[in-house]
């Protein structure tokens, strides 16, 4: 709790208690707060956004720390008060149940929930006919869903099978295509490889010499008494230098 108070004055001594800034701050607290401004003639600002209003600072002291002796009488007044009330109400109650418990309700109570067995058995009832009804058009459904795949099944089959003919068709043909072109293409390049082949040539009337291994491509390139060998069109033969003819220009 927060207590606001200073001593009587002019009203420009107590000026300071009609700021707005302050008059807000106050109505925005959380915690209570008494203010005691001057005499019980003076009012203020603050004394009209406060918890509480005391005409002089002592009677904000005296709000704050209530006299012993005040707080038990009110204390047994109120304890008395609330046993009156708490007596009263049970009298209230007891007399309630009193009639209650004399009411014909009571003597035949199976007519309280009468209606209600009625409701449930008719509940009951419509609720397994809904179940077998459910069921049985369920199960018509699945008939229905079942035999309308394996159709759909057996046409995809169907179009798959011819399906996979035409490819295998295509496949077959084109594959025939291919190996007759690759042969071609084969022929073509042993008949071209043929033809380029240095053997070829050496079946004209040709011949590689060799020396050492290498081959021969001029005659300055061997000397008398060399030892070459000869490759023939068909067979080899070994032979010894004994001239080297240079060719005229």
């Amino acid at each position: 709790m927060i207590l606001l108070v200073r001593g009587g004055g002019s009203i420009e001594d107590l000026w300071s208690f009609n700021d707005e800034t302050l008059a807000r701050t106050i109505y925005n607290l959380k915690t209570p707060i008494i203010t005691g401004v001057g005499h019980e003639v003076d009012y203020t600002i603050v004394d009209f956004v406060s918890d509480m209003r005391a005409p002089t600072p002592t009677g904000a002291a005296e709000l704050c720390a209530p006299k012993l002796s005040d707080v038990i009488s009110d204390i047994q007044l109120m304890r008395i008060r609330m046993i009156q009330c708490m007596q009263g109400m049970i009298r209230l109650k007891a007399q309630e149940v009193q009639h209650v418990r004399q009411s014909s309700v009571f003597d035949q109570s199976s007519r309280l929930y009468r209606q209600q067995i009625l409701a449930v058995q008719a509940l009951k009832e419509n609720f397994f006919r809904l179940i077998h009804q459910v069921a049985s058009s369920t199960h018509l459904q699945l008939e229905q869903a079942n035999q309308a795949m394996r159709t759909a099944m057996q046409n995809r089959a169907i179009i798959e099978q011819r399906q996979v003919e035409d490819l295998e068709k295509t496949l077959r043909l084109t594959s025939q295509d291919a190996l007759k072109q690759a042969q071609q293409q084969f022929q073509s390049n042993v008949a071209l490889l043929d033809a380029f082949s240095p053997l070829k040539v050496l079946t004209r009337g040709y011949a590689i010499p060799y020396k050492d291994g290498k081959v021969i491509k001029n005659a300055s390139a061997l000397h008398v008494q060399d030892e070459v060998e000869v490759r023939l069109g068909q067979g080899r033969f070994k032979g010894t230098v004994t001239e080297i003819m240079e060719e005229s220009a």
